[in-house]
């Protein structure tokens, strides 16, 4: 999680931060419930090209699509 705010020496021209990179990513979430109130898994699109570094959980449906 990012902090909402900085700390620097006063009249500093730049400040840097640490950021995830993920800035911009687009990601769609779908949570379906069925009329008799079954629980579907989550459905996930995210808006890439390939699949990212890092693990995605477990019982998460996953798709990677370029135009999100």
């Amino acid at each position: 999680m990012l902090s909402s705010y900085t700390v620097d020496d006063n009249g500093g021209k730049s400040v840097a931060i640490k950021t995830s990179g993920y800035e911009k990513m687009g990601v769609s979430v779908m949570l379906v419930v069925l009329a008799d109130g079954t629980k579907l898994p989550p459905y996930e699109i995210l808006n890439c090209k390939t699949m990212p570094k890092e693990q995605l959980p477990r019982g998460l449906m996953v798709i990677f699509q370029p135009k999100g």
